[in-house]
């Protein structure tokens, strides 16, 4: 069984926006929609160092979202947030909706065909315009299966593993 993480990489602060202490964030694709009902976000840099961000108010587009934070009230303090990662808390999140995973979740998974045949692990989901894009890897090879109701037949977080139904030309060695 997977341990889930108690904290979710939720995206990081891109830049600040405007003269008031916003900033513009850009999104975890899986969390664009989840992140904006929090309330308090824990705020990482590259350095080790770490604090809470207030969420005072979200506005705009949900991929790249303005956050305004308490305390954060003119662009030089929003600009000492440039580049730093939130992270939302799963207890914040709640249940997720039946057949929804978070990506960092599913990462790691075994992959195995509705066969039995074990592919390898997920390493990364790339999102796509038409569907996210699961990579598969073993034994240093890649497979790279689309993320729709025909190939992915079940994702098990807490057994570890994701079923897979193969397509033609799916499998390793074919075109």
């Amino acid at each position: 069984m997977k341990e889930l993480d108690k904290w979710i990489e939720a995206g990081s602060i891109v830049r600040p926006h405007g003269l008031a202490g916003e900033v513009v964030v850009e999104v975890k694709n899986d969390l664009a929609d989840l992140v904006s009902d929090t309330s308090v976000l824990r705020a990482t840099d590259g350095e080790g160092h770490e604090r809470l961000l207030t969420v005072e108010s979200v506005r705009g587009d949900a991929r790249r979202p303005i956050f305004r934070f308490s305390a954060c009230d003119t662009r030089d303090q929003a600009e000492l947030l440039r580049s730093w990662v939130l992270w939302v808390s799963r207890e914040q999140l709640g249940e997720l909706e039946e057949d929804r995973w978070l990506v960092q979740d599913i990462l790691g998974l075994d992959v195995v065909t509705d066969d039995g045949e074990y592919l390898g692990k997920l390493t990364e989901v790339m999102p796509q315009p038409a569907n996210d894009v699961f990579v598969v890897e073993a034994d240093g090879e890649e497979i790279l299966l689309p993320f729709i109701k025909e190939v992915v037949l079940d994702v098990d977080v807490s057994a570890g593993r994701v079923t897979v139904h193969l397509m033609e030309g799916m499998r390793r060695g074919t075109k």
